[in-house]
C-alpha cells in the first residue's frame, strides 16, 4: 500500500491509502522523492467540489526508479525526473521540434492532473517516455523544480532576449523568478522586477536576481520603474501574473515595438488595453508551458552546474501536511516561494 493526498471536496484533501501500481513491463514506476507544488495545483484544490473531485495532483517531481519497464536505459535505483505529458512526434509540429505546440497534447490527460495520479502519491507509474535520469551531483530536490524552471525557459527563448535587451519582469513568484533567472544567464543588460507581496519583494531582494526591485503598491512605483532603466522604456516585458490591472497598468513602460510575453494564467476573460498595444506597435506573445528541448534544457543545465535551483525552495513538508500548507498559500500572506512535498 502507499500513501497518497487526494482531493476530496472544495478547498479539502483526504490522505488515503491505495494500491501501489503494479508493473506492466512497459510503464516506469517512479517512488516520489519529492514533488512541488504548482500554482494550478491551488487552482484545482479549489475546484474539489466539482471536476477536480478526486484528482491526486502532482506534475513537478523527482523520484527513483522502482522498476523500470521497457526502459533498457534505466534500472532500479537510478534518480530521474519525469515529464508529465508527451508529444505526438507525428505532427506539423513536432516534426519542426516544436513540440510545445503539438496538437495531440492534452492537459487534461497528464500525469497529475485529471485523471492520471502524480507526485502527491508515493509511486507513480508512467509512460517510458517520461523519465529523464539526472546527473548525480544534482540534489535531487533540484529536480522536482525542473517543470516550473523549464516554464521561465520557454518564456524567454521565446522572447529572444540578449545583452543588449532590457527586460521588466511583473510578479515575484516562483515563475518569475526563475525567468529572470533565465533573463540574466542570456545576458541582458537590465532587469527589474515589480512584486506586491512584501515576503516576496523581500525574497526578492535577498536573492539578487533582478538589477532592480521595485515595490508595484507606491505611488510613484511607474516612475521608479522608469528610473530604474536609466528613465528608457524597456524592450520586453515578462507578465507572470494574471491580472488584467497589472497586465494594462505596465504596458506604458514597455517600448514602441517592444514585447509583451504573457505568462501568467488568469481565471477568467480579462479587459486588455489593445489600443495601447496597437498604436505603439508591441508585440504581444503568449507563453504557456514549456517544450520538450526546455525541459531537457534545464535538466542539462542543473547538471553543467549551470544554474542552481536550490534558493528558490523556501519549505519542504510532509504530504500529510498538505492541507495545512495549501491554506497557507492560499491566505494571501504565506511566506513560502516554492514549497516541496516529501514523503
Amino acid at each position: 500500500m502507499m500513501k497518497a493526498a487526494r482531493i476530496a471536496d472544495k478547498d479539502k484533501f483526504e490522505i488515503i491509502e491505495q494500491d501501489i501500481p503494479k508493473p506492466d513491463g512497459e510503464k516506469v514506476l517512479i517512488k516520489v522523492a519529492y514533488t512541488g507544488i504548482c500554482g494550478s495545483d491551488l487552482h484545482y484544490w479549489h475546484y474539489g467540489d466539482s471536476w477536480a473531485k478526486g484528482w491526486i495532483l502532482g506534475h513537478e517531481f523527482a523520484g527513483i526508479v522502482e522498476d523500470p519497464g521497457s526502459r533498457t536505459d534505466l534500472k532500479k535505483g537510478d534518480r530521474v525526473v519525469s515529464l508529465t505529458a508527451i508529444n505526438c512526434e507525428k505532427c506539423k509540429h513536432c516534426l519542426a521540434n516544436e513540440s510545445e505546440y503539438c496538437t495531440a497534447v492534452s492537459l487534461y490527460d497528464s500525469v497529475g492532473i485529471g485523471g492520471t495520479p502524480g507526485g502527491y502519491c508515493e509511486y507513480v507509474l508512467v509512460n517510458p517516455k517520461f523519465p529523464i535520469k539526472i546527473a548525480d551531483n544534482v540534489d535531487i530536490k533540484e529536480a522536482a523544480m525542473v517543470e516550473p524552471t523549464a516554464v521561465g525557459h520557454f518564456a524567454v527563448r521565446k522572447s529572444k532576449v540578449n545583452k543588449d535587451s532590457t527586460v521588466l519582469v511583473i510578479g515575484g513568484g516562483i515563475i518569475g523568478l526563475v525567468t529572470a533567472m533565465w533573463a540574466k544567464k542570456a545576458g541582458v543588460k537590465n532587469l527589474t522586477m515589480v512584486e506586491t507581496g512584501d515576503h516576496r519583494l523581500a525574497f526578492a531582494k535577498n536573492l539578487g536576481m533582478a538589477d532592480h526591485v521595485i515595490d508595484g503598491r507606491d505611488k510613484d512605483y511607474m516612475e521608479k520603474i522608469m528610473a530604474a532603466n536609466d528613465g528608457e522604456m524597456y524592450d520586453v516585458m515578462f507578465e507572470c501574473v494574471g491580472v488584467a490591472a497589472t497586465l494594462n497598468n505596465y504596458l506604458k513602460a514597455v517600448d514602441v515595438g517592444g514585447k509583451v510575453i504573457v505568462m501568467g494564467v488568469p481565471n477568467e476573460q480579462l479587459p486588455f488595453d489593445f489600443n495601447t498595444m496597437v498604436t505603439r506597435n508591441m508585440q504581444l506573445i503568449a507563453s504557456h508551458g514549456w517544450g520538450l528541448q526546455d525541459f531537457v534544457g534545464t535538466v542539462e543545465a542543473l547538471g553543467k552546474e549551470e544554474i542552481d535551483l536550490k534558493p528558490f525552495i523556501t519549505d519542504i513538508r510532509k504530504v500529510d501536511e498538505v492541507q495545512e500548507i495549501f491554506e497557507d498559500l492560499t491566505s494571501g500572506n504565506t511566506k513560502n516561494v516554492k514549497v516541496l512535498l516529501e514523503y
